[in-house]
């Protein structure tokens, strides 16, 4: 299916509720990148092109809407026997394509990868310099955000804390500047991974303190490492508590941690709820990764392809949709956008196996069975976003006055229309109103998005008139449709959404569906769910 109409422009001022995705941004090839970058990432023989038995990465990606300027033909086929070319990072064409699915499916934005290791590597500095410079035309081009994620995965321990010192004030401070840049509390948003992890480098808790410190007094801070980072054991090295107190905000690394929804929902139970209430109870941010699947197969042939199955995207809709409940996350992360190497990436890959290379084994999305679109986790992204952005976040700003404390308190309520048949155009207005019990004054703001999705947030009594316009021909009646809200009370939880009601109009079936977010506080009861009247007359129908 298509998806929705392009996402507003992300608020950059602030990380939170957002949905974020990493970005490799390492695949090159010699005729269009970097001198002496080579065959990067596509290849397990940099100098080689990729062919059968050469390739380094798993998800095969959908190659139709990349630029020509980007690609460069390898040895692998198509199974019509023609050659199959592979882009390179540094085209910035290639950004730019990112960002505009990033935009036409919603997802917030990206955390750009810069490995420690590789910014001593001429080639590999000037090649995500050149990545960099695209992320940042693309972000302003498609009103997306973007920070740095420092990774010091088997950088040199006694050196990798000055690398990212004169990383960040002689490259990535050019950047912190950028209206599109992430920032939190007025800071730039720095994430480092690794630290307190189990594998090289391991520094010492005081030098990774040290680290921490110099950072912060130039921004914020996300600490991005072992999944046991709070009980100890397995991924975790010990003796790193102070560490992990000293982030602005943790997200554990959670790939490879569990391989099956019923095993997410084990550790969603047993550690990431924990987690979010220790960062909570102690005034930190938390933000939760999700993961599409896992398959390091051509990097590794003893591993299995597919070990980690993506389910039809079973596996990541669980993980949201927990994830979408956790009291204290402050964030959300996607790993990730363009990772194949490793089978996570969510950005447009084949659907079907005749989407492949001949003589290979690639991850295809619909490998576990059925009709898998080659955008689905694109899609999944976005919706995720959406979502975040309507989360039951308890966003209360607390002020003193008459000796009272007061609150303001926020909902928003998300409504869909999803034309199933129809011969008339869909359009009218959308009413929205609501009332406080606390009688406060509160101010209605709005966002509408074309076509299908029109998302109001309201933060107290309000009626808000909307357009609605889903087009199909000239004929016919045009109806109006009308979301209110009837009643609101306090509750120690929010109602269950009413069940969707299905219209019928000459035999034309519209389907309304009103997802209600509030704060446990003050929750609201939805009435009545969708009204339809026609402009003919005044006459309301159920």
């Amino acid at each position: 299916s298509p998806p929705p109409p392009p996402a507003p422009p992300v608020d950059c001022s602030t990380i939170k509720n957002k949905v974020l995705a990493g970005y490799q941004g390492w695949f090159g090839n010699p005729a269009k990148g970097v001198n002496g970058y080579g065959w990067w990432h596509w290849t397990l023989h940099n100098n080689e092109p990729p062919a059968v038995g050469n390739a380094q990465f798993d998800v095969f990606p959908a190659l139709a809407e990349y630029p020509e300027t980007s690609l460069q033909a390898t040895n692998l086929t198509w199974p019509n026997g023609t050659a199959i070319s592979l882009y390179d990072n540094t085209d910035p064409g290639v950004t730019a394509l990112h960002f505009r699915w990033m935009q036409e499916y919603g997802l917030d934005g990206v955390l750009l990868q810069r490995f420690v290791s590789d910014l001593t590597n001429p080639a590999a500095h000037q090649h995500f310099l050149k990545v960099l410079n695209g992320a940042q035309s693309a972000a302003s081009s498609y009103g997306r955000t973007f920070a740095v994620m420092y990774d010091i995965t088997n950088a040199p321990w006694d050196s990798f804390a000055d690398t990212i010192k004169a990383d960040f004030t002689t490259v990535v401070s050019n950047f912190t500047s950028s209206r599109q840049y992430l920032h939190e509390s007025g800071k730039p948003v720095v994430c480092v991974f690794g630290l307190g992890l189990a594998q090289n480098p391991r520094p010492t808790a005081e030098a990774a303190l040290e680290l921490i410190g110099w950072l912060k007094a130039r921004a914020y801070v996300i600490g991005s490492g072992p999944y046991w980072w709070r009980t100890g054991g397995h991924d975790a090295i010990p003796g790193y508590d102070s560490v992990h107190a000293a982030f602005d905000a943790i997200m554990p690394w959670a790939v490879g941690r569990y391989n099956s929804e019923a095993a997410f929902d084990h550790m969603f139970t047993s550690v990431v709820q924990g987690d979010a209430a220790e960062c909570r109870s102690r005034g930190q941010d938390y933000a939760p990764i999700t993961f599409p699947g896992f398959s390091f197969h051509n990097s590794n042939p003893a591993d299995p392809l597919n070990s980690i199955p993506r389910n039809g995207g079973a596996f990541m809709r669980d993980q949201i949709k927990s994830y979408l409940t956790l009291q204290g996350a402050t964030f959300f992360y996607i790993a990730m956008f363009d990772e194949i190497n490793e089978g996570t990436a969510i950005y447009k890959a084949a659907a079907t196996k005749m989407e492949c290379p001949v003589g290979e084994d690639f991850v295809y999305t619909s490998i576990d069975g059925g009709s898998v679109a080659g955008d689905l986790y694109l899609q999944l992204a976005g919706d995720f976003a959406r979502q975040a952005q309507g989360r039951n976040q308890s966003r209360l700003s607390q002020a003193q006055a008459d000796g009272r404390s007061h609150y303001v308190h926020a909902c928003q309520i998300v409504v869909d229309l999803m034309v199933q048949q129809t011969q008339v155009p869909v359009t009218g207005n959308l009413t929205v109103s609501g009332a406080c019990p606390h009688g406060t004054e509160w101010i209605a703001a709005q966002q509408t998005l074309e076509g299908k999705r029109i998302v109001v947030r309201i933060t107290n009594p309000a009626s808000i008139e909307l357009p609605i316009s889903i087009g199909v021909n000239q004929r016919g009646t045009v109806p109006t449709f009308k979301a209110t809200i009837l009643e609101s009370t306090r509750a120690s939880r929010p109602p269950r959404p009413q069940v969707p009601q299905l219209l019928e109009d000459n035999g034309n079936a519209l389907f309304g569906h009103v997802q209600l977010y509030t704060l446990p506080a003050n929750s609201v009861s939805v009435v009545d769910i969708l009204r339809r009247t026609s402009p003919t007359s005044s006459k309301s129908e159920s």
